[in-house]
């Protein structure tokens, strides 16, 4: 997350697919039930009860584009409060940083195990 949206490159990218024939929006739908994994990091907490909940304009953007668009089978991994780290005005935040960082590693390698076991059968 950039600003609260994607990076204007990502944006400019998705664009230029979204165009292709085959896998925009009136595509064949190639990608169809692929199995992917969004892997997202946050500087800061964007969460349920949050000061900033409701500002994370990029994971609903790219879940919508990549499942609804491309027919992926999505999966997300995700960790916030990542500024925790370096940050000294968030350092009271470092072991929700620490947990949200473990959280997302876990959901990242549960994934790329699942998808590996389905590129094996």
């Amino acid at each position: 997350m950039y600003n609260w949206n994607v990076p204007a490159q990502v944006k400019t990218w998705l664009d230029l697919i979204l165009n292709h024939p085959r896998l925009g929006v009136h595509g064949d739908w190639p990608l169809k039930g692929k199995p992917a994994v969004l892997t997202l990091s946050r500087g800061g907490g964007y969460g349920p009860g949050s000061p900033k909940e409701g500002w994370d304009h990029a994971t609903p953007y790219l879940r919508t584009i990549l499942t609804d668009v491309f027919g992926l089978d999505l999966h997300i991994a995700e960790a916030e409060l990542t500024h925790a780290f370096w940050n000294p005005e968030m350092a009271h935040l470092r072991e929700l940083a620490e947990d949200s960082m473990k959280t997302g590693h876990e959901h990242a390698a549960e994934h790329g195990l699942r998808i590996a076991k389905l590129s094996r059968a």
